[in-house]
């Protein structure tokens, strides 16, 4: 039995593409602006750390604000990979300050990007790919009373 219930998580697993898939931009309320943005904000993003958040802010001051999002790439530490894992999650435009998900739309990858450990977010990317199978509406009481310690990092991320 064990093993028929391990390999349907398996399945599961395999065959669960939203479980890791980012959030698309029309799921995200307002996101982190890269040309105002503290190092504090800045640390919020996956794959940015205080030295890095310090080379960005180091680099914005000397050769003035972004152009583009595509611009942190001249910073030492920021390759691809990052950038596109947070392209989503950061703006130039002066009106956006800070990221806003919905819940509904959560997913692994956003979970990341607000600072939780990746088996914390597998576990939460899963309970929500579940609800969305069942189509059972995510609410933030039940994810506060099954995953505590995490819903403390991200419940002021959460719409």
């Amino acid at each position: 039995m064990k093993k028929i219930l391990f390999f349907l998580f398996v399945l599961n697993f395999i065959f669960t593409p939203s479980l890791y898939a980012s959030s698309k931009k029309e799921d995200i309320i307002s996101k982190i602006n890269i040309n105002s943005a503290n190092a504090k904000e800045l640390t919020r993003l996956s794959g940015i750390g205080k030295k890095t958040a310090e080379s960005i802010i180091k680099f914005r001051d000397t050769n003035g604000p972004f152009k583009s999002v595509n611009d942190l790439l001249k910073i030492k530490g920021i390759g691809q990979k990052t950038l596109n894992r947070m392209k989503n999650f950061i703006t130039i435009d002066p009106k956006d300050t800070i990221i806003i998900i919905k819940l509904q739309k959560l997913t692994y990858y956003d979970l990341l990007n607000l600072k939780v450990k990746s088996k914390d977010a597998k576990k939460v990317a899963e309970y929500i790919n579940i609800c969305k199978k069942e189509g059972k509406k995510i609410l933030k009481e039940d994810l506060k009373s099954r995953f505590s310690s995490i819903y403390k990092k991200i419940f002021r991320y959460l719409n």
